[in-house]
């Protein structure tokens, strides 16, 4: 009887254990191929100002606006059940002249509430907004593409001097990764909900099947191609600091705090677009830990695979 009760229980755990696995611990994904992406074309798209400017990125800072813990297996697959430190950052890059360029924009009070951080600093939500009031040019790694590029093509290219914009169309609704080159050489990729922690990319593991195909619309296989790519981008330059999207662990070189850039009147030597209209969060934020989800469809562009040379 204790046998038979043991086949029993044994075959109950392995049909309940391979569902289990595979939506919630698998990272492979039959179809996630790199893309032709070189670290040359990011630096020779950095080197070229579409606005005729002289000024040149030379620091990063960042601020930790909200937080939540997220079980680390939906961010990346077989990363563990323990639960993860899941930041929303915005990011202030700093020109030689004293003009600045955001990275995302934070969220309010009420958006943190209803998306289930349980931390949000006021104070540092109020120091991402006067810099967005002041900034020259508003980039976010998520939301919709900016009026200077009216139809953001699929294939990277220059937001200003020092910084590249990365398209990853077919992933989710307007994602995007942002490569930038200090004036000191030293570089920085912004991977944004591509590789939302660290192990996303340094193992290549993509987010649960039951995050993407249950909690919110986004293509693995498309992922999984991109964090190849990360990963091909680090392996030929590995001085490159990588920024995963929903990290606090941020390199060294990227300090804390916004600078108040109020005071200057200045901007860049260009004529750039300000703010545009966007989602006010990812779809990471929203979907994983959110009391009231929304429907975000999925990108409907086909997978990049061109090449900017």
């Amino acid at each position: 009887m204790t046998r038979k009760l043991n086949v029993v229980l044994m075959a109950l755990l392995l049909l309940a254990g391979a569902p289990f696995a595979w939506f919630l611990l698998d990272a492979s994904a039959a179809h996630g191929e790199a893309k032709p992406l070189t670290i040359k074309q990011l630096r020779r798209l950095s080197a070229s100002d579409p606005h005729a400017g002289t000024a040149t990125p030379v620091a990063i800072r960042y601020e930790v606006v909200a937080r939540k813990h997220i079980v680390s297996d939906l961010l990346a697959a077989g990363s563990g059940l323990k639960p993860h430190v899941f930041a929303l950052l915005a990011y202030q890059v700093l020109f030689d002249d004293g003009s600045t360029v955001t990275l995302d924009r934070g969220l309010t009070r009420g958006q943190a509430k209803e998306y289930g951080f349980s931390h949000f600093d006021i104070a540092a939500q109020t120091r991402v907004e006067r810099a967005l009031a002041a900034s020259a040019l508003d980039l976010r790694l998520t939301g919709q593409a900016p009026p200077h590029a009216a139809l953001e093509s699929a294939a990277p290219y220059a937001a200003s001097a020092g910084i590249v914009v990365i398209p990853t169309p077919g992933v989710n609704l307007g994602a995007r990764m942002i490569y930038v080159h200090l004036a000191d050489g030293r570089e920085v990729l912004f991977a944004g909900d591509i590789a939302p922690i660290p192990d996303s990319w340094t193992q290549q593991r993509p987010p649960a099947r039951l995050a993407t195909a249950h909690l919110y619309k986004a293509n693995r296989d498309e992922i999984a191609g991109w964090l190849g790519t990360i990963a091909a981008l680090r392996a030929a330059a590995p001085a490159l600091h990588i920024v995963a999207g929903h990290d606090m662990a941020v390199p060294r070189l990227i300090e804390p705090g916004f600078i108040d850039t109020s005071g200057h009147s200045h901007r860049p030597g260009r004529s750039m677009a300000r703010s545009w209209e966007m989602p006010p969060i990812s779809n990471w934020q929203c979907r994983l830990g959110c009391g009231k989800a929304r429907a975000i469809e999925a990108a409907g562009g086909a997978p990049w695979s061109g090449s900017t040379s």
